[in-house]
């Protein structure tokens, strides 16, 4: 069943990157500019040899339509390269320096690592390309999907607020929207006495979380790669501490059955606040232990700067309980993840709507929708629960603990720290 899909999934994703034709000259050096810019921490690029490895019989059962055909594989993973070509030695293998030497058109389908979909007209002209990233990420979303459900533990996925669907903003909010007062990114005021003003607006009845933004420790969130996926450094101190890529959730119970994931952007992160701030803590303190009878721990996984794949990523590398739930708060441009959530009938929630005007909540967001203040957590908070309250509330008595199992990779993370002794220094 699922094989089927994949072949359906996989030939709508062919006809979607079919493109006309168009004259390029292959050794234009400005090709660098078209490169995946996903990149993990100190400039690595995407690990595609480890993913290769993870479901390697799915891909390779994705690519079997093009099985007596001529195929071109594009990657400057050397490492995915040599593994592939042991797996299909009858594909022809390059890297984008010998790009200039290659007749695209004398290939019946070209996979890309390296380059953005976007400009694939641009660099092969006529040619039916296939970015291996939409094989990967169909596979990933899928199995991941799967694996929840089989194991009875909801996913919910929540769509972050975004200033276009944010109905009769002020025009306050739109310069704050717009970055005139101050630049979040590089922790830069443009205009201090304003900049004041917008603390007084955000953060008059919290001056700890008024403390964090106003010495600049707001964006200050460092992130690792163990391989697969991005999660942020560890950090102590008075306002934000994280270990293990978890973001201290305050008021957790000592002792808990089941527990509540929360991945997702910045949102989810909620760096503009201290830890007792933020949309877990709201939801932990305020709504689960104050009406759940039965305990639930929040944990908190967020971090900037992490797209949906980051996130179905870590979801399939964490340990789970029946009954435990699952919540993704991100963005929805992925055309491949609408369609999965389509056909499981995963309906996704938009958050825009809690900060349309009018209202009485005041103001609560900061350079982007999605960067909100300790009462724009509040309000986030309070719908979550109103939506997975009936399912806190069911009764599981399953104790038995349930994580996925990789038949081709189960010892990637493993791997890695070998062949990475700077990460291994870190974990010590």
């Amino acid at each position: 069943m699922f094989k089927n899909k994949l072949k359906i999934l996989v030939t709508i994703s062919i006809l979607i990157n079919s493109f006309c034709s168009v004259s390029v000259n292959a050794a234009n050096p400005e090709y660098k500019k078209y490169e995946l810019c996903e990149c993990n921490p100190g400039g690595q690029y995407l690990n595609w040899a480890h993913r290769l490895a993870m479901f390697q019989d799915e891909i390779l059962e994705a690519y079997r339509i093009y099985d007596g055909k001529r195929v071109l594989v594009l990657s400057n993973d050397d490492k995915f390269l040599l593994t592939f070509q042991k797996l299909k030695p009858d594909y022809c293998f390059i890297n984008s320096d010998s790009l200039k030497s290659v007749n695209f058109s004398t290939f019946d389908c070209i996979i890309d690592t390296v380059y953005h979909p976007q400009y694939f007209q641009i660099i092969y002209g006529n040619a039916k390309v296939i970015p291996f990233m939409d094989t990967y990420k169909l596979i990933l979303y899928s199995r991941t999907l799967d694996f929840l459900q089989q194991n009875n533990i909801q996913y919910y996925f929540f769509e972050v607020p975004m200033k276009n669907k944010i109905q009769n903003l002020d025009e306050f909010e739109l310069d704050l929207l717009s970055d005139k007062y101050t630049d979040f990114y590089r922790s830069l005021v443009c205009d201090k006495v304003k900049f004041k003003e917008v603390l007084d607006l955000l953060y008059s009845d919290n001056p700890e979380s008024r403390e964090r933004m106003e010495k600049g420790r707001h964006d200050y969130a460092p992130l690792i790669s163990n391989g697969r996926y991005k999660l942020p450094a560890d950090e102590a101190c008075k306002y934000y501490n994280s270990s293990n890529g978890i973001r201290l959730t305050t008021d957790t119970p000592d002792m808990a059955r089941n527990k509540i994931h929360i991945l997702g952007t910045c949102l989810v992160r909620s760096g503009y606040t201290i830890d007792r701030y933020t949309v877990s803590s709201f939801l932990q303190r305020e709504y689960i232990n104050n009406r759940i009878s039965q305990p639930y721990k929040t944990l908190n996984y967020g971090g900037s700067h992490t797209d949906l794949m980051n996130d179905f990523e870590r979801i399939l590398d964490t340990t789970y309980r029946p009954g435990d739930i699952v919540i993704n708060i991100n963005f929805t441009s992925c055309s491949i993840l609408r369609a999965l959530f389509e056909a499981r009938g995963i309906k996704p929630i938009e958050l825009s709507h809690l900060f349309s005007r009018p209202h009485n909540n005041g103001y609560t967001m900061l350079n982007m929708a999605a960067h909100l203040s300790h009462n724009g957590n509040r309000i986030v908070a309070d719908f979550i629960y109103k939506i997975i309250e009936p399912d806190l509330k069911k009764a599981y008595h399953e104790d038995r603990d349930v994580k996925y199992t990789f038949e081709n990779a189960n010892n990637y993370v493993d791997i890695f720290i070998r062949e990475n002794p700077d990460f291994q220094q870190y974990l010590d």
